[in-house]
């Protein structure tokens, strides 16, 4: 797992001591185009540049939480995909929306090209906590899951395994175990 967050050091308790090999976090902020030099703070990274950066060529799910910015990065993320008609590099999509100031023709133009790529919703919930925090504002922040029905990815293909795959994941959980009751 692979996380990003400027406003952080670490990520949180929720990750286990014994998943921690498996993870990976950076005080790096996403963003619609990089701007990571010596005096830039927050350091921000285009997906496409944290993922040449990791080796990367396919994300299972991409969760982002970007505090507004998420209009102007998504544009300019999947744009590209857009007009080449190639699939985003990713399965499934999980982002909070800040709807703070948008006006509804924004928003449309915005959701088009999500679907455009592909991305399909499947859950929406509105941020509950924000709402009663807020009372006078209304809902303005939701949670929304989008899955990409464009390309080969584990959410929309049944590709078999090979046996060996599934022995090295097996052999794998249990070293964790093992690891996790010494």
């Amino acid at each position: 797992m692979w996380g990003y967050d400027a406003t952080q050091k670490k990520f949180g308790s929720q990750i286990l001591s014994l998943l921690s090999r498996r993870t990976h976090f950076s005080r790096y902020q996403l963003g619609p185009k990089d701007s990571h030099g010596p005096d830039d703070e927050p350091k921000v990274y285009t997906l496409e540049t944290l993922m040449r950066m990791n080796g990367h060529t396919h994300i299972d799910i991409l969760k982002i939480d970007i505090e507004g910015w998420e209009f102007d990065t998504l544009r300019a993320m999947l744009s590209p995909y857009l007009e080449s008609e190639t699939p985003v590099p990713f399965g499934q999509l999980q982002i909070e929306v800040h709807a703070w100031n948008k006006r509804f023709h924004d928003f449309l133009s915005w959701w088009e090209l999500i679907e455009g790529v592909g991305l399909r919703p499947f859950m929406s919930e509105p941020n509950l906590v924000y709402v009663n925090y807020n009372r006078h504002s209304g809902a303005e922040l939701a949670d929304y899951s989008f899955l990409n029905i464009k390309g080969d990815n584990v959410f929309i293909s049944d590709a078999r395994l090979s046996s060996s795959h599934h022995k090295d994941s097996a052999q794998d959980l249990d070293d964790e175990k093992r690891d996790y009751h010494q």
